[in-house]
């Protein structure tokens, strides 16, 4: 009874070494693809798409890298805001360029040779008003020599989804990050989405958990 106890432990033990290995390698292997996959998206390319309804979508690869060169990647700002959290978990920059249309404004009262002051033979006027769109609206004072603008407003919805791309059925899974405007006048230039990675432990793999669990299981069979 006690040589077969003995064969029981020393066979466990095998497993588990074995098991150990196994999930470690696994393990490595998972967290050098990231790394891999991290460079890639840190060089890839943005790609645009429009929705149903028109609207410009900008995506972009996500890079999952470590918090350390997170922070190396911030500016002063992004530093900042991050020293109000206790733990980062991602960051993105994103710069945008907004691109308005001409915009023809009519005069009530249209400008006249009434205007030309007797006494200095200049032409002096003022115009004032406001030109509203669905998308930006502003005042404007005009006289003959400046054009002010006061104010100017504008305002948007920023969508965003971030996910899992293939570019087909069994293609390389990509990690991606997809934003809109819902103001048509507002483009992104560029963006870089980063996620902290965290690391995959030996003992949080399925490998590890199932192959516990039959080691238990054969410990404990009569």
């Amino acid at each position: 009874m006690e040589t077969k106890t003995q064969q029981r432990l020393l066979v466990s033990t095998l497993m588990i070494v074995i098991l150990f290995l196994a999930s470690y390698s696994f393990v490595q292997c998972h967290n050098e693809k990231i790394a891999l996959d991290s460079i890639s998206a840190l060089t890839s390319e943005v790609e645009t798409y429009k929705l149903k309804n028109g609207q410009n979508v900008t995506s972009q690869e996500i890079a999952v890298i470590s918090e350390k060169d997170i922070q190396k990647m911030m500016n002063a700002q992004m530093k900042e805001m991050a020293a109000e959290f206790s733990k980062i978990t991602a960051a993105q920059t994103v710069k945008i360029k907004a691109s308005f249309p001409k915009s023809s404004i009519e005069f009530d009262k249209p400008i006249s040779i009434t205007e030309i002051d007797s006494t200095t033979n200049e032409l002096k006027f003022k115009r004032n008003g406001a030109y509203f769109n669905e998308w930006y609206e502003f005042g404007y004072n005009v006289t003959q020599d400046s054009l002010s603008i006061e104010p100017f407003s504008t305002w948007t919805e920023i969508q965003r989804v971030d996910g899992f791309k293939r570019k087909w059925f069994l293609g390389k899974k990509t990690y991606h990050s997809d934003i809109s405007f819902t103001n048509p006048y507002i483009n992104i230039e560029e963006v870089q989405t980063y996620e902290v990675a965290v690391p995959k432990r030996f003992y949080e793999t399925t490998l590890f958990q199932v192959g516990v669990g039959l080691v238990g299981g054969f410990l404990l069979a009569k």
